[in-house]
């Protein structure tokens, strides 16, 4: 999706050493799920990769600039059709949102308001964490909520 294309490029502008960030997003049929992998080397790292991903969605959901992200991801889509495992789950995809795979594969008729509203939604929903290591100091989960406000 367009929203992972543009978090993702802005998560991994702000990784920095013993931490890393990026956007992921799985398509089902009438939405989707996106998130984020955070991974670091202390607890003050993950947190401050965890607001970081916050603070990208805000920005993100009060105005962003989609060209680089639409660009990116349509040349990726179309490159994805000369290989036979992508090929297939792009055509796939595109066939469960109803589309032609071209018209699936080119994302030229996103808007940035379109991304603004996925963020926002995402914003709003309940968040799903999981977690792996020493989880001694980490915010809870609560607290994670209540910083996607």
């Amino acid at each position: 999706t367009v929203l992972q294309e543009l978090l993702d490029s802005r998560l991994k502008g702000n990784n920095s050493v013993g931490s890393y960030a990026s956007a992921f997003s799985i398509p089902y049929s009438d939405g989707g799920l996106i998130g984020a992998y955070c991974a670091s080397s202390s607890v003050a790292g993950a947190e401050e990769l965890v607001n970081n991903v916050f603070k990208e969605l805000k920005e993100i959901a009060a105005s962003c600039d989609i060209s680089a992200a639409t660009n990116k991801l349509t040349l990726s889509n179309v490159m994805a059709l000369e290989g036979v495992n992508s090929a297939a789950d792009l055509m796939l995809a595109a066939n469960v949102q109803g589309l032609d795979t071209m018209e699936y594969a080119v994302v030229g008729n996103v808007t940035a308001k379109d991304v603004s509203a996925a963020a926002a939604a995402v914003l709003k929903a309940n968040p799903a964490i999981a977690v792996l290591g020493a989880t001694y100091g980490l915010k809870s989960f609560e607290s994670m909520k209540s910083s996607m406000q």
